[in-house]
């Protein structure tokens, strides 16, 4: 588990001038223990504007933060991730109402895991004996209680984030009714609309979760009593003295039930201002570069006057780019040899330093320039890079090995000599700057989805269940199917390649969602349930083709569909006419 802190800005303490504080930011500590990715990107955004505006807060997580605010720093590199959540292959699961009825089962598991991982975690045992104080303690409710002892040890009153729909035992908590005749458990694929032998069977699961859950809370208590020593039932249980709970969901979406006044629906809370898709005009080479214009890894800092004294050709007399403040005057009278683009995409190559005086090989993303940008790096600050004067890219960068961070894009032609080779762990341990993304190198987004006059299907499966885990005869099912197709088809897809896959098919690994959902020529969306994802469809106003698969996909999945949002399509009943059938539903509604 990996934990931050973020130390309140000087900002934050604004006196007039009678001394005065107009405002004094609070010490917050923030519980995530579940480590689903998703659990905490809903509520990310409330944590960085918390940041923002100036209050200190102290992350428990086991997703640490790609780029932190500036006035947070980064303690601890964070001990080894909770297994079974990064990559859940589609194949496991077919639907059935046996695994419905197991998903408690499946969250028990988690609760299990995360909690012996995460409380006798090197990073939270040092974080308990540290003499803390908080004014206030953000948790997330969901599988587990284990982490609670942290609200009794400080004594800070708790709000409780809720990322999806909530299990029945969270409403007990807040004295919430939960009557199953018309509130579906969150494992069941039920609207509010059910049957008589529906209300039955939803009631028993019900009684089975909340059974299932009391052996989750007795092996969280033990395993408080054992790393945090704080007895969660001694008194009344602390899970009760809960002030808020901040639930996103909303009755549009997740259908109306009754709500005491202590929970609140924040639904979407997660989603920004879209932005425009990306313009980039340039393929990524995957080929090596022989002669790096500047060291890519190097442990002595070269000064100015060395540089100045063997300096680098620039671009008028290679083919290379080089990109370096230093050099700004000499590059702004060759603007034409640059391009300006918000991503890079390189696997890591084995490249010589042959500029730095140490003589070892060593392994770095190529990002040709004059100085590797090492305190800029360092101190995680180098947000803008100055380019040819008054023009400016993003870069949000950070000192990292082989972790993907999102930062500057080469256009022009690099030499290109040998394949790249497998980089080993040494190399990588060895690497200083690293630079890389998870965009692809294919392409111009905005040019590709603006050129289909028939307009495009976005098709992605989320963050933890991969599509490249899709089961070879399905895949070929739905490749068939976007073949027939007038539109194109932009799918999330982690390999570099896709056997059969039709000219009207792109796939990438990684896509600004979002963006690409809000986006006026995209006109369907095929999802497998998340409510991140169909809560933005929801708000792009995009119809959606959903696949559940585990979890609350089911409930979310039959909601979307009650609310005329979308429909349901089983994977493991999906065959090309189904599928064919399915798209022209949704792409034709009338």
């Amino acid at each position: 588990m990996a934990y931050y802190y973020a130390y309140m800005s000087p900002g934050a303490l604004a006196g007039s001038g009678h001394g005065i504080n107009c405002g004094i930011g609070l010490n917050i500590l923030v519980i995530f223990p579940h480590p689903g990715k998703s659990h905490y990107l809903v509520f990310e955004p409330l944590l960085k504007t918390l940041a923002k505006k100036g209050h200190n807060l102290t992350v428990l997580s086991f997703c640490p933060q790609e780029t932190p605010p500036q006035n947070r720093g980064e303690g601890g590199g964070g001990d080894s991730p909770t297994p079974g959540v990064e990559i859940i292959k589609i194949s496991d699961f077919t639907g059935s109402r046996k695994e419905m009825y197991g998903g408690v089962l499946l969250l028990k598991m988690f609760a299990e895991e995360s909690c012996s991982v995460g409380l006798q975690s090197k990073n939270l045992q040092e974080f308990l004996k540290e003499d803390n104080k908080f004014d206030v303690i953000l948790a997330e409710f969901f599988n587990t209680n284990c982490f609670m002892g942290l609200v009794k040890k400080y004594k800070a009153p708790v709000i409780g984030l809720s990322s999806c729909v909530w299990p029945p035992w969270i409403s007990d908590w807040f004295g919430n009714p939960e009557n199953p005749s018309y509130i579906p458990t969150v494992f069941m694929d039920y609207s509010d609309e059910m049957t008589f032998l529906e209300r039955v069977e939803n009631t028993a699961v019900l009684l089975f979760d909340k059974l299932v859950f009391k052996l989750i809370d007795e092996h969280a208590n033990m395993l408080s009593e054992k790393f945090v020593r704080v007895d969660l039932y001694e008194g009344q249980h602390v899970i009760y003295n809960a002030s808020l709970l901040l639930s996103n969901t909303h009755f549009c979406l997740n259908r109306p039930k009754p709500l005491v006044p202590s929970i609140v629906e924040v639904g979407g809370i997660h989603i920004t201002k879209h932005k425009k898709l990306p313009a980039v005009s340039a393929e990524v080479t995957d080929e090596l570069i022989e002669e790096p214009s500047a060291p890519v890894t190097d442990n002595t800092e070269t000064s100015r006057e060395e540089r100045q004294e063997n300096p680098i050709p620039g671009p008028s007399s290679r083919p290379d780019t080089v990109l370096d403040s230093d050099l700004q005057e000499q590059n702004s009278k060759n603007s034409s040899s640059f391009s300006i683009a918000p991503f890079v995409c390189h696997p890591l190559p084995k490249i010589t330093n042959k500029r730095s005086n140490n003589k070892r090989k060593s392994t770095g993303t190529v990002i040709l320039t004059s100085t590797p940008y090492k305190k800029q790096l360092e101190k995680e600050k180098m947000e803008r890079a100055e380019l040819e004067g008054r023009k400016k890219v993003k870069a949000e960068a950070r000192l990292i090995k082989n972790k993907t961070v999102k930062a500057l894009k080469i256009k022009n032609n690099i030499r290109k000599k040998e394949k790249y080779c497998e980089s080993s762990s040494e190399d990588s341990e060895d690497t200083e700057c690293v630079l890389c993304c998870e965009n692809v190198k294919s392409s111009n987004l905005e040019k590709w989805i603006n050129s289909s006059s028939e307009g495009v299907i976005y098709f992605s499966l989320g963050s933890m269940i991969k599509g490249k885990t899709f089961p070879n005869d399905k895949r070929q099912i739905f490749l068939n199917a976007f073949k027939r197709l007038p539109q194109r088809v932009l799918w999330k897809w982690e390999d570099e390649t896709m056997e059969g896959k039709p000219d009207n098919v792109m796939v990438q690994k990684w896509m600004p969602q979002l963006d690409i959902l809000c986006h006026p020529n995209v006109k369907a969306f095929i999802s497998h349930g998340g409510l991140l994802g169909i809560t933005e469809a929801v708000h792009c106003g995009v119809p959606t083709i959903v696949m559940p698969q585990f979890g609350d996909q089911h409930t979310n999945a039959r909601a979307l569909e009650a609310s005329g949002g979308g429909v349901i399509l089983q994977l493991n009943e999906a065959t090309e006419e189904k599928v064919s059938k399915t798209l022209k539903k949704v792409l034709s509604p009338g």
